[in-house]
């Protein structure tokens, strides 16, 4: 990938708010920056015989637990080739549907790739081995793919969130090929085999993977060309990534997606 853009202030303030860097974003907030809040709250300590407690709870207190706030919240970067069908997982994800056709393009001028892309917030629960089990809040954000052959623009999307899904059409090699390309920058940039001495110095809140989904979307399509096996492969030695498929069409393995990486961040 050649560095070909810059990072413009518009774009900053734009990523500044969709990723919620301050609390109220505004056209001189370079000047006036507030500290960033911490990325995740830790979750209280269980109850004393939670697994017998639950038997007693009234509807009313199920009805609150609903409503209670997020334990935590985490930044997730989605980004592959176009039509790949980065924003059709994302409304799957977050209102459980499948546009009946594809959006209208929304390229300006003679350039490829989405100029507005798709942002969601959405809750996910959460059971690891870390933490019990919990709502947590997802902000993905999709980066635009006309953006793709920019390394500042991509290093610097990738250091304001906490983990990301690259995804590739299961009928196109070409979007697989440039799927391999991505979790392969990502890995050498923050997931290294060997760590250089000043690798991370400027993510020392990150925790020591950047963890990262390939995302073989359309698994739901008669006209495959791209096998489970070659994503596999592409993952195999690459720390911090694993592969799944997935079909923002029909919804397999979409809610999968997010609870990895949400819980691996």
């Amino acid at each position: 990938m050649v560095a070909s853009f810059v990072w413009t202030p518009e774009e900053a303030k734009y990523l500044k708010a969709v990723l919620r860097w301050q609390d109220a974003p505004s056209s001189d907030d370079d000047n006036n920056t507030k500290p960033r809040p911490p990325r995740r709250k830790p979750p209280p300590p269980p109850p004393e015989n939670e697994q017998f407690a639950h038997h007693r709870k009234q509807p009313q207190q199920q009805s609150q637990e609903k409503d209670e706030p997020p334990a935590g919240e985490f930044r997730v970067l989605i980004l592959g080739a176009k039509s790949t069908g980065k924003s059709s997982l994302l409304t799957r994800f977050s209102q459980n549907t499948f546009p009946p056709s594809p959006s209208p393009p929304t390229t300006t001028g003679a350039g490829t790739g989405e100029s507005h892309p798709t942002i969601c917030r959405h809750p996910i629960h959460l059971n690891s081995s870390d933490r019990r089990r919990g709502k947590y809040l997802i902000d993905a954000l999709e980066f635009p793919s006309n953006h793709l052959s920019s390394n500042p623009l991509l290093e610097q999307a990738l250091a304001i969130t906490e983990a990301a899904v690259v995804v590739y059409d299961i009928t196109s090699p070409d979007s697989f090929q440039l799927a391999k390309g991505l979790v392969q920058f990502i890995s050498e940039h923050f997931n290294p085999l060997t760590p250089s001495p000043n690798h991370n110095h400027n993510n020392n809140n990150r925790r020591s993977i950047y963890p990262v989904i390939l995302a073989a979307n359309k698994s739901d399509s008669t006209e495959r060309r791209v096998t489970m096996e070659e994503g596999h492969q592409a993952v195999e030695r690459l720390p911090g990534v694993k592969f799944m498929e997935v079909s923002a069409k029909t919804g397999r393995g979409v809610k999968e997606v997010f609870e990895g990486v949400g819980g691996r961040c």
